[in-house]
This record gives structure tokens, C-alpha cells and sequence, in this order.
């Protein structure tokens, strides 16, 4: 007959389990190609993002620097600073063809404010043109007046510039 015995105790059964297996480690590499995809799309944004904003601080250091040079320059150098800075701050094919009443029209509408009178036909005539704006002699009064209103657009260029609005 078959001898009976007693079923092992609980410890006797826990002696006889295998210990337990440690599992690897968690690995530092994502798991799938997806995430590295992403991640490279998320460092290319960035990129961009980054050149972007060197570029507008670059330019907004150009239109400080015409600014600067502005309160200092001579009548006659203002209308070529104006264009320059018109240029780089808006786009080309906005003030690249104002020519004449048009370009002080323009220049007002910037500046926020109307242009002095005595300076709109030194203004208006071609950037590249002398002798013509000798014709136009400007007082004190006048050569102040436009110096403010030269200012006043530089001003509202560098403040465009900064927003990001304007040329690509």
C-alpha cells in the first residue's frame, strides 16, 4: 500500500521556488524609430525657430544703427537712411515703387504722424538725386522738423522689425 504522506509544508514549498529573474534594464533609446523622427522634427524646429530670431535681431540692429546715424547725418544724407530702412524693414515689393508723394504718404502713414510740410519736397525727390534736393533749402525749423519725423519712422521700423512684421 502506498504510504501517505504529508503534503509539504508552505515553507518547505517556498524553498523550492526558483529565485527571481532580474529584468534587464530599461534601455535610455526609445523603443521606436517614431520618437527619434520626432525628436529630429522638434530639433529642425528649433533650428528654425532659432535662425529666425537672429536674423530679426540682426536687422533690428541695422535699423538702430541707420537710426543712430539719422540723428547725426546731413539733410541731405536722410532720404537715402529713409529708403534703406524702409527696405529692410518692410517688404521690397511694398516700397521698392514709391516714388514722390506716394513715398511721403508712405513714410507718414508709418511714422504715425503727418510730414512736415517744408520736408515733403526733400523728401520726395529721388534718393539719388542732389541736385535737386539742393533746390529745397530747409530752415532750422524745417531741418529739425524733419530730423523728428525721420525718427519717428525709424522708430516705428525698429518697433515693426521687432514684432516680426515686415521683409522676408
Amino acid at each position: 500500500m502506498e504510504e501517505i504522506t504529508a503534503p509539504p509544508s508552505l515553507s518547505e514549498l517556498n524553498d523550492q521556488l526558483l529565485p527571481p529573474v532580474e529584468p534587464p534594464p530599461v534601455p535610455w533609446w526609445p523603443a521606436t524609430e517614431a520618437w527619434a523622427v520626432l525628436g529630429g522634427l522638434l530639433l529642425l524646429i528649433l533650428l528654425v525657430l532659432l535662425a529666425r530670431w537672429l536674423l530679426r535681431r540682426r536687422r533690428s540692429r541695422f535699423l538702430r544703427g541707420l537710426r543712430a546715424r539719422a540723428r547725426s547725418a546731413a539733410p541731405a544724407e536722410l532720404p537715402t537712411l529713409l529708403r534703406r530702412a524702409a527696405l529692410d524693414a518692410e517688404p521690397r515689393r511694398n516700397v521698392a515703387g514709391l516714388r514722390g508723394p506716394a513715398w511721403v504718404a508712405h513714410l507718414a502713414e508709418r511714422a504715425g504722424r503727418p510730414a512736415p510740410p517744408d520736408a515733403e519736397g526733400w523728401l520726395s525727390t529721388d534718393s539719388f538725386a542732389p541736385d535737386r534736393r539742393r533746390a529745397h533749402t530747409l530752415d532750422a525749423d524745417a531741418e529739425a522738423a524733419l530730423r523728428d519725423f525721420s525718427d519717428a519712422y525709424l522708430a516705428a521700423a525698429i518697433t515693426a522689425r521687432q514684432r516680426g512684421a515686415g521683409a522676408a
